[in-house]
């Protein structure tokens, strides 16, 4: 039987979305840090992070977050190790959501910094995965199945967590897997993902609701209920209960929660404000229309009750929960919300495609999704990066010293301008001692002299000008995977414009080739 072209025409329209987000994702590796751009380690977290991590080859992004932490018990999950300590701002709490982390760790066959690594990508196979498993629930009908399929897989919630190195997505994936198959009449295999799923995230367990007996139980249909739901919690309290004898008493999260509706209307006031005092309008609209989404899910939900339905029960214990959340899960871009009530978008959008709703329901209960695709949207730089690919010896990265401008970038090209004196350091991975052959590419302000050294040794000593020519060094010897290169010239540095603020110029470094 010939398949109908609205749906090959549906599957296109799919395929060319995963294709978009994976040109989005993609635009995130590194052939240095690989994917670890999602991990979310600043500066000081890397400093105090593992001893293990420190050398190794992830992402120092100006603005940390918590992806860092899960990837820290990737590397080592053991969680009462000494070394954890000192790079947690609450070890019992993150360890809660330990799932993620077990992954990792197997993944990187038990060696942590190719389990702190793994567990950077590892939510773009979950993002694969749920694709797949949305297709299953949302099969290839009509423009609602489509657009159903699109507000979840796009979500903001979704997206960030992918984004941010988070566990959200991995407890969306169980919860989502544990409904459809106890609607497939396979209760055990469901509170089974659901146990699983309180320990990527503890709210995942408010999915037990989706195991009631349906229509009017018999006393033992409930016994057995009840004993599916035991089962869904016994993981995360026998995990709980280590947790506490290894590290003792930790914070509760209580903090999370507040009187009915006082975060909800908080987050109102708040994107208010931002919209008369925030530069970036986009990224204000974008965190206004999540909001208005998840409330118009919440609306929708519990505007139509029917309790007898399953995806309808998740749904509405979500909306529940979005009532009593507290302003530290809702403040910021575009908020935590977006992650914790992922099964509240999850269930709107079965509800509203089965039930054959307008359009405007579905646009307005999908409004997350344009926060989500901001958050791929742009990509951290290194400032002070000046190449980076891989050599037959591993991958490298070469960065300027501080006494270097920031890094400017073109269509083909990274240069960085340096008054007179200034340092290079080349990285390999995996570190070793090596030698390779380095060329750079240079041009002086005007004309003027340029010595490059290595630990005294000078490896090149010429004049430079104003067009750009390539110098090929003598062989340089790494270290453990290090080499620094110190270039400087006696001609003093010149003003590159009469402009207030303009920098001092002496000579450029336009590329770098390594071998």
């Amino acid at each position: 039987m010939p398949i109908p072209r609205a749906v090959i025409l549906h599957r296109l329209v799919r395929a060319g979305l995963v294709l978009f987000v994976v040109g989005l994702a993609g635009r995130h590796w590194h052939p240095y840090y690989g994917f670890t751009r999602f991990l979310q380690m600043d500066a000081g977290a890397l400093a105090a992070a593992l001893p293990e991590l420190r050398g190794a080859p992830i992402f120092a992004y100006e603005n940390g977050y918590d992806g860092h932490y899960y990837a820290q018990l990737a590397a080592r999950p053991a969680v009462n190790d000494p070394a954890l300590a000192g790079g947690f701002d609450n070890l019992g709490y993150r360890a809660r959501r330990i799932l993620l982390s077990w992954v990792a760790w197997v993944v990187g066959g038990g060696d942590g910094v190719a389990a702190a690594r793994a567990y950077a990508w590892l939510n773009l196979v979950l993002w694969a995965g749920l694709a797949a498993l949305l297709g299953r629930i949302f099969p290839c009908m009509g423009w609602r199945e489509t657009l159903a399929w699109v507000g979840v897989l796009f979500s903001a919630g979704v997206l960030h967590s992918v984004r941010l190195g988070l566990t959200d997505l991995l407890a969306l994936l169980l919860v989502a897997g544990a409904v459809f198959l106890a609607e497939n009449n396979r209760r055990g295999a469901a509170a089974a993902l659901l146990g699983l799923g309180g320990l990527a995230r503890e709210t995942a367990l408010l999915g037990v609701v989706t195991l009631w007996p349906p229509g009017k139980p018999s006393l033992q249909s409930w016994v057995r209920a009840a004993g599916w739901a035991a089962l869904c919690v016994v993981p995360l309290a026998a995990w709980l209960w280590y947790l506490r004898s290894v590290l003792g008493p930790t914070e509760p999260g209580l903090g999370n929660f507040a009187a009915p509706l006082a975060g909800w209307a908080g987050k109102w006031a708040e994107m208010i404000l931002r919209l008369r005092t925030e530069p970036d309008r986009y990224l204000v609209l974008t965190g206004l229309l999540a909001h208005a989404g998840l409330t118009v899910q919440a609306v929708f939900l519990l505007a139509r009750p029917q309790p007898a339905d399953r995806w309808w029960r998740l749904g509405a214990v979500y909306a529940g929960l979005l009532l009593v959340l507290g302003p530290a899960v809702w403040e910021g871009h575009p908020g935590a919300a977006t992650r914790v009530l992922l099964p509240l978008a999850l269930a709107f959008n079965v509800l509203a495609a089965r039930g054959r709703v307008g359009a405007a329901w579905l646009v307005a209960g999908n409004l997350p999704v344009l926060a989500g695709v901001l958050a791929f949207w742009t990509v951290p730089q290194d400032p002070h990066e000046l190449a980076a690919g891989r050599a037959s010896a591993g991958a490298y990265v070469v960065q300027a010293d501080a006494r270097w401008h920031a890094a400017e970038h073109g269509r083909n090209r990274t240069w960085a301008w340096c008054p007179q004196a200034g340092g290079i350091e080349l990285k390999l991975w995996p570190r070793a001692d090596a030698q390779m052959k380095i060329q750079v590419a240079v041009r002086g302000l005007t004309a003027r002299p340029l010595e490059i050294r290595q630990d005294g040794r000078v490896l090149w000593r010429g004049d430079i000008g104003e067009k750009l020519q390539w110098v090929t060094l003598p062989v340089v010897t790494l270290a453990q995977g290090r080499a620094r290169l110190e270039l400087s010239s006696s001609a003093a540095p010149a003003v590159e414009s009469a402009a207030v603020g303009a920098r001092p110029l002496g000579f450029a470094i336009y590329g770098v080739r390594v071998d």
